[in-house]
């Protein structure tokens, strides 16, 4: 898919009612449950995009907001649009993640009302491979991080095409 709707994908995946299921494996239950989404099913009340510019790229977001809460978000980052992740109950951040993808988006903590104005520490994901002992090895794999707003553009972003949109993030 080489051009599509953005704005219009992501409220899209936002309203669509998402699910928690997944697989847990024990190994890494505690790093789970710190990232395990505390809402299921969610429609949002209303929408906040963000845009930002990362250490590797650019990458626009879109929060949804539940009962006055940032409840969820997805992003998109080199032509590749998440799936959508669920507010974790990580107290120091706006951290949201997938279940089963291990997929992680971390924010600033804020509020609804300055949500467009925080930082975000990026989008990551777990990944696997091989110690140098041969043996298995799991971490965290950064995708996009130290990601600062970039004001000007997220003001744009409401009167923008959505061709425009994706303009942005390959430039």
């Amino acid at each position: 898919m080489t051009k599509w709707a953005v704005s219009a994908l992501v409220a899209m995946t936002l309203t669509a009612c998402a699910s928690s299921g997944g697989d847990k494996k024990p190994s890494a239950q505690a790093t789970e449950q710190a990232t395990t989404p505390v809402q299921t099913n969610v429609k949002f009340d209303s929408y906040a995009e963000v845009a930002y510019k990362c250490k590797e790229g650019k990458v626009l977001a879109m929060y949804g907001i539940k009962d006055n809460v940032v409840a969820g978000v997805q992003v998109v980052h080199q032509d590749i649009q998440s799936p959508l992740m669920l507010r974790t109950t990580n107290p120091k951040y706006n951290e949201f993640s997938t279940s089963g993808r291990h997929i992680t988006w971390t924010q600033n903590l804020a509020s609804p009302a300055d949500v467009k104005t925080a930082k975000a520490q990026g989008l990551s994901r777990l990944v696997t491979g091989k110690n140098p002992d041969g043996s298995a090895g799991v971490g965290v794999g950064v995708v996009a991080g130290n990601c600062d707003v970039d004001k000007a553009m997220t003001a744009q972003l409401p009167n923008m095409k959505d061709e425009d949109k994706v303009k942005w993030l390959g430039k």
